[in-house]
């Protein structure tokens, strides 16, 4: 699962995150900052 994938909903994007536990993860922010960055 790409960030390209996840960033076309943010709403879908939240609720992945917390089903795979990113959110406790740092980087995930890293990632979703890069592709917000991008678009």
């Amino acid at each position: 699962m790409g960030w390209e994938d996840v960033c076309e909903d943010y709403d879908e994007f939240l609720v992945r995150a917390q089903v795979v536990n990113v959110v406790d993860d740092a980087s995930w922010m890293d990632g979703w900052m890069d592709a917000v960055d991008a678009e």
